[in-house]
């Protein structure tokens, strides 16, 4: 299984972070993480809204997948939000965004 060999990679190189992608099923990757032991879930931005990230925050560092708006990932941030992944880095900088 795959989350196995995540297991054996995290024993050999224990400063690397795992963690899960999940395209929207969050009790899925809650468990997933669990099993892994760690802490960071990344999901799709478009299965995501500010009550979510809250409750998934407060267990797990939370990132989303393919965010290209900068004022949402503004917003989500307030809301827990850890990080975001984007094809876009243009559109952000850090004086729009400070601190993300």
């Amino acid at each position: 299984k795959r989350q196995n060999l995540l297991k054996e990679i995290h024993v050999e190189l224990p400063d690397i972070p795992t963690g899960v992608i999940a395209r929207f099923l969050s009790l899925w990757a809650r468990h997933r993480a669990r099993q892994l032991g760690t802490q960071r879930i990344t999901m799709n931005y478009m299965f995501m809204w500010p009550g979510f990230i809250r409750y998934m925050s407060r267990d797990f560092d939370l990132y989303c997948y393919t965010l290209n708006k900068p004022a949402l990932a503004k917003k989500w941030k307030q809301h827990g939000l850890s990080g975001c992944v984007t094809d876009r880095p243009d559109l952000f900088t850090t004086k729009e965004i400070p601190g993300l």
